[in-house]
């Protein structure tokens, strides 16, 4: 079954990886999705999708 969490967040930059858009994720990983592996994740800006 899938988990799906909307929520609205800014994007930010790590200097390291100017090419890089992050998102501080507002829940305990661990807690709603039992693994701290990486979680497949879709947002939307202004209407475009990515992945």
């Amino acid at each position: 079954m899938k988990k799906i969490i909307e929520f609205d967040v800014t994007l930010w930059t790590p200097e390291d990886y100017p090419n890089s858009a992050v998102i501080t994720f507002l829940y305990d990983v661990v807690e709603v999705f039992g693994t701290k592996a990486r979680i497949p994740v879709r947002f939307s800006v202004d209407g475009h999708e990515f992945r």
